[in-house]
This record gives C-alpha cells, sequence and structure tokens, in this order.
C-alpha cells in the first residue's frame, strides 16, 4: 500500500509544478484538453482519470456523478443477491430508493392483512417480503429513508453544513435496538452501518468503540464494508489520530474506486511525524 501513499505526495508535487508553469507562460490560456500526450480513455478505467495531469484540481469529468452511481448500483447488486435474483433490478431500485415511505407501510400493511392479489403492481416483492426471514425489511427500509434526510441535511452556499443532532441520536438509538435484536445477518449489518454513520457525527470516540466492540462490517458487502471504513477513519480524523486516519484512507483508496476521490482528499497528513506514522502502519497486518 506505500505506493499509493506515495502517489498522493507525487500527485501534489507534479499538480503545483504544472500550477507553476501554467502561470508563469503567459499568452493565451492552453487548450482545456490539452493537459497531456495521454488520454484517459486508453487505461480503459475511468476512476482512474480524474487523476490525469490538469490545470484544476483533477481532470475534468463527471466523476460526482461516476462515484453515486456505482455506490447506488453496488449496492442494488447486493440486495439482488440477497434475494437470490429472483427480484429484477428494477423491482429492487424501487423497494430500496424510488419507494416512498407511504408506499412501504401500504405494503406492510397488505403483508399484515394478506391481501395482496396476483394484479397488485408489486406483487413479486409483496410474495417476496412475505417470508419470515425477510419480515424486517420494510422496518429498516423505513429507518434507512429517514437515515437520508438526516445524514444529508439541505446546504446554504458556503455555511457550514449543520446536523439535527438530536434526530441522529434517536436514529441511532433506534438502530441500535433492531440491531442488537434482528437475527438477519444481511439486515444487521446494515443496521450497524446506519449506527456509525450517525455516530461519525455525533460522536466521534463512540464510533470507534461500536466499531471495535459490536461491529464487525461484512467485507463480502464492499460497499458498506468501504464506506464504514471511511467512517472510521472521519471519526479518528477528527480525534486527531492523523496516522491511522489516513493509513485507512490510503486503504480505501488503494481498494474501493468509487471512493477514490473521497478517499484521496480526505487524505491529509498534518505534520511530517503522521506521514511517517503512517508509512509505518503500512508494513503491519491489515486490520480495520
Amino acid at each position: 500500500m506505500k505506493k499509493y501513499i506515495r502517489s498522493f505526495n507525487n500527485y501534489l508535487v507534479v499538480s503545483i509544478i504544472v500550477a507553476i508553469v501554467l502561470a508563469c507562460s503567459g499568452g493565451d490560456d492552453p487548450d482545456e484538453n490539452a493537459y497531456s500526450v495521454f488520454t484517459p480513455e486508453i487505461i480503459q478505467q475511468p476512476y482512474e482519470i480524474p487523476f490525469f495531469v490538469s490545470n484544476e484540481r483533477y481532470y475534468p469529468t463527471d466523476y460526482n456523478e461516476l462515484e453515486g452511481t456505482s455506490l447506488t448500483e453496488l449496492n442494488t447488486q447486493d440486495w439482488h443477491n440477497y434475494f437470490q435474483k429472483k427480484l429484477t433490478t428494477e423491482e429492487i431500485e424501487w423497494l430500496v430508493y424510488a419507494s416512498r415511505p407511504q408506499e412501504l407501510i401500504a405494503l406492510q400493511q397488505s403483508i399484515i392483512n394478506k391481501n395482496y392479489p396476483k394484479n397488485h403492481p408489486h406483487y413479486a416483492i409483496i410474495r417476496k417480503l412475505s417470508s419470515k426471514k425477510n419480515k424486517g425489511i420494510i422496518d429498516y427500509l423505513l429507518i434507512a429513508k429517514r437515515a437520508e434526510t438526516f445524514m444529508n441535511p439541505s446546504e446554504n452556499g458556503w455555511e457550514p453544513v449543520i446536523y439535527n443532532i438530536q434526530a441522529l441520536d434517536s436514529l441511532q438509538l433506534e438502530c441500535r435496538k433492531h440491531f442488537q435484536s434482528e437475527k438477519n445477518i444481511f439486515l444487521k449489518d446494515r443496521y450497524g452501518f446506519q449506527i456509525s454513520r450517525a455516530l461519525s457525527i455525533t460522536d466521534y470516540a463512540g464510533n470507534l468503540s461500536f466499531l471495535e466492540k459490536e461491529y464487525v462490517p461484512i467485507k463480502e458487502n464492499s460497499s458498506l464494508y468501504y464506506r464504514t471504513l471511511g467512517s472510521k477513519a472521519g471519526s479518528l480524523y477528527r480525534l486527531k489520530n492523523y496516522a491511522e486516519a489516513n493509513h485507512l484512507y490510503a486503504k480505501i483508496f488503494d481498494e474501493f474506486p468509487p471512493l477514490k476521490i473521497v478517499a484521496h482528499q480526505s487524505f491529509h497528513p498534518q505534520e511530517e511525524e503522521d506521514w511517517k506514522q503512517t508509512l509505518s502502519l503500512c508494513s503491519k497486518s491489515e486490520k480495520m
């Protein structure tokens, strides 16, 4: 992993040199696409495109859309595998993303009343959710949809994002009750993720304690695993444990392309000693 950590440093040096050359060259502005003799499309690795030489921070590409789409697709695939591919991608996308809370509550009521005729628009979904194994899915999705609202409050220009701490505390306590009682491993993993997300905003030390003592994310659920790793790194950073935080960001950068840019932006040694400590951690066994 050391080569990936060093690549952050190399990238910064090259960026500074390019910026100085462009600033001192005079004349007309360069063609926006004339950054180097290399064409990003050659490598056929879209997640590497932002790291090509550019007179901007990243090589121009719609990387935000790329990242979001990838995470959505990975999570959809996780659900697709959970249902053993017996629901279509469109049905899963509706259930997990497009459905509104009131629609989920109506589905839940149909299941309780055993009232779902074959011409019901979501008959296949109801059939899957009516099994004993899946009875907790709607409860989880209702909580997850609320979590998205609390985790992504509206932004006001350059003003700092303001989170509803009381709502997040209440959410993580609700998730914790489900986490402790849930027998379905797939859902338990997701409740753990939601708890860690909330604690990464409200209680940094509490998040680290939860991840150390209670919740170990399932690595096979890659999107949740690496997003939880990012949550841990963020808490470490805010507690000024820069070396370990940067080590985790380097791990994410190395192993999980959809969060490559986020990890790169978050990697930030404060002092030379932080840099040395981060490098020393890379020689040890990789542990979360």
